[in-house]
């Protein structure tokens, strides 16, 4: 990977047609949702390891009751 990509890469948009930016945005937003999976997994593992998890069942099941009735 070069060590400039970055500066090429806004080299290469600011001469890109406004058709390409559709497809840099949609690629931005994939990169930025993998990174926020990523990090929504580590915090949970970390929650389940606290024991924050622990009545989990038992609160679904409570609010799928309460949903039931309404």
């Amino acid at each position: 990977m070069p060590k400039n990509l970055r500066q090429q890469t806004l080299r290469a948009l600011e001469q890109a047609p406004d058709e390409d930016f559709v497809i840099v945005h949609e690629a931005l937003l994939h990169a930025q949702k993998l990174r926020l999976l990523d990090q929504i997994s580590v915090d949970a593992a970390k929650e389940q390891a606290e024991g924050k998890w622990e009545s989990l069942p038992e609160t679904l099941a409570a609010v799928r009751a309460k949903i039931r009735t309404l």
